[in-house]
C-alpha cells in the first residue's frame, strides 16, 4: 500500500497548516530583520508572528500525536521529514526571541533620564519576563526532543527487529534445505546398499553355478 493511503488526511491538514504558518513566520521575520527599527510597529508584528509561531507548534504536536497511532514502518518514513520540521521551528523560534530582545532595546531611551523610573521598570520586567519564557519553551523543546528521540529508537528497533526476523527466516529455510539434503542422502545411501547386495547375490548365484557345472563336467568324466 503507497504512503498515500497510510498517512491520514487529518495529519496531512496540519502538515499543510503547518507548512503554511512557518513560511508566513519567517516572512515576517525577514522582513523585521530588514525593517527600520521602530518600537510600536516591531511590537505589533512581533506579537503576531509570535501568536502564528504558536499555532504552528500546536499543528506540530498534532502531527507528532497523529504520528504516534501510526505503524512503525510509516513512522520510520515520516520521523526523518518531522525532525525537520521541528528544526525549522526552532530556528524561527529563537529568531523571534533574538528580534524580541532587540526590540526592547530600541524602546530603552537614548538618554535614561528622560524616561521615568515606572518605564525603565516595566521594560526591565519585560526582558526578565522573555527569560521566563524562553525557560519554559526551552523546557518544553527537551521534552519534545525526548519524545522525538523515544520515536526514533522505537524506528531504529523496528528495523533491527525486522533484520533478525529476515535472519532467523532464513536460518529455518537453511536448515529445512539440510533437512532436504540428509533425506536425500539418506536414499542414496539405502539405493547403493541395495546395489551393493544385489551386485554380492550375482556373484554368489554365479559362483553356485560355476560350482554345478563344474561338478556335472566331472560327473560325465568319470
Amino acid at each position: 500500500m503507497s504512503l498515500r493511503f497510510d498517512v491520514s488526511d487529518l495529519y496531512r491538514s496540519y502538515e499543510v497548516d503547518f507548512q503554511r504558518l512557518l513560511k508566513e513566520v519567517n516572512d515576517s521575520l525577514n522582513a523585521l530583520a530588514n525593517a527600520p527599527k521602530s518600537y510600536d510597529v516591531s511590537a505589533e508584528v512581533l506579537s503576531k508572528t509570535s501568536y502564528k509561531l504558536s499555532e504552528a507548534d500546536k499543528c506540530y504536536r498534532q502531527m507528532e500525536s497523529e504520528l504516534l497511532s501510526y505503524p512503525q514502518n510509516i513512522k520510520v518514513t515520516l520521523l526523518p521529514k518531522l525532525k525537520a520540521y521541528k528544526k525549522s521551528y526552532d530556528d524561527a523560534q529563537k529568531q523571534l526571541k533574538s528580534l524580541e530582545r532587540e526590540n526592547v532595546r530600541v524602546a530603552e531611551p537614548a538618554n535614561e533620564g528622560k524616561y521615568s523610573e515606572t518605564r525603565r521598570r516595566i521594560l526591565k520586567n519585560g526582558e526578565s519576563l522573555i527569560r521566563g519564557v524562553d525557560a519554559l519553551e526551552e523546557a518544553q523543546r527537551t521534552a519534545t526532543e525526548t519524545e522525538s528521540l523515544t520515536l526514533s529508537i522505537q524506528a531504529e528497533l523496528y528495523g533491527n527487529r525486522e533484520i533478525i526476523e529476515r535472519a532467523r527466516s532464513r536460518t529455518k529455510e537453511t536448515s529445512s534445505d539440510l533437512d532436504r539434503s540428509d533425506g536425500i542422502l539418506r536414499v542414496l545411501r539405502r539405493k547403493d546398499l541395495t546395489n551393493k547386495l544385489l551386485l554380492l547375490l550375482v556373484i554368489v548365484v554365479l559362483f553356485i553355478l560355476d560350482v554345478v557345472i563344474l561338478l556335472h563336467k566331472l560327473h560325465i568324466l568319470f
